[in-house]
């Protein structure tokens, strides 16, 4: 890696921070912008510094160093989604990142599709939509389209809130620090898009996991892909609305049922044997 004995010494703090913790550090309440404050803190010196992942499935694609990116190098966020991602996407594949943020899982994304296969890149935040194209150019990957959108259960204009990280959502009323985003669905989107089907659909929007849903109900019936959603609250009625469709769920990395997984569970969505 690129920069000085400060980076070096910075990233070689972040890349032993252990899994679980900086995992659970995301989805720690209150702690939450505490703790990103200090990674913040901790990882300064690598700002402008282009760095490969430590660790886990993702280990030596590089990220650009930049705040939203600090926890990521570690690559000990959200481990499990990783491993689930290693296991059910193949070369030649079409991988599909709704909210992506920096484009971490894009690009572990493209890296599993190899060449042959492709990635669609969701997200609404212009910073975070320059991040995935920088990132995914520093690695070589030409195979990341990225979409400057939300995706819900209808094609409008909506308005994202808390633009500063992960706290976006969007809602149709804006506040002072809101931004009006366009909202595509999914349908829509590969309806008009020639191309294979998407094999993977990883989701993370901040609570509008139904609205998602609601706008690919055609892909579910057919194309059929499987699902790994991050839940921002009550996982039943996400859990009812994927088995409405014959899909079997699950929780990633835990044999908990669903209905009585914590409210920031990640939720594995498999279609029915043909």
């Amino acid at each position: 890696m690129n920069g000085g004995p400060l980076a070096r010494l910075s990233y070689g703090v972040i890349s032993r921070a252990p899994s679980g913790s900086v995992s659970r550090a995301r989805v720690a309440g209150r702690l939450a912008p505490l703790l990103e404050r200090a990674f913040a803190v901790v990882g300064s010196p690598l700002t402008g510094v282009v760095v490969p992942v430590a660790s886990g499935p993702a280990k030596g694609l590089q990220l650009m160093g930049e705040r939203r990116s600090l926890a990521w190098i570690s690559g000990g966020v959200e481990r499990d989604v990783q491993g689930v991602l290693a296991a059910h996407l193949r070369p030649g594949g079409l991988f599909v990142d709704v909210g992506a943020s920096i484009g971490f899982f894009s690009l572990l994304g493209a890296r599993l599709v190899g060449p042959q296969g492709s990635v669609v890149a969701f997200e609404p935040q212009p910073a975070a939509v320059a991040a995935i194209e920088r990132n995914a150019a520093i690695n070589g990957f030409g195979n990341v389209t990225v979409v400057e959108a939300a995706v819900g259960a209808d094609h409008e204009e909506r308005f994202l809130r808390g633009t500063g990280g992960a706290t976006a959502y969007v809602s149709h009323t804006p506040d002072r620090r809101s931004l009006r985003v366009r909202v595509i669905t999914l349908d829509a989107y590969f309806r008009d898009r020639a191309g294979p089907a998407p094999s993977v659909v990883k989701v993370d929007v901040e609570g509008s996991e139904r609205d998602v849903l609601r706008g690919m109900r055609d892909l579910l019936a057919d194309a059929r892909p499987i699902l790994v959603i991050e839940c921002h609250g009550s996982v039943a009625p996400i859990a009812d609305a994927l088995e409405e469709v014959g899909y079997g769920v699950s929780v990633v990395g835990s044999d908990v049922v669903p209905r009585s997984a914590p409210a920031s569970a990640h939720l594995l969505a498999t279609p029915p044997p043909d």
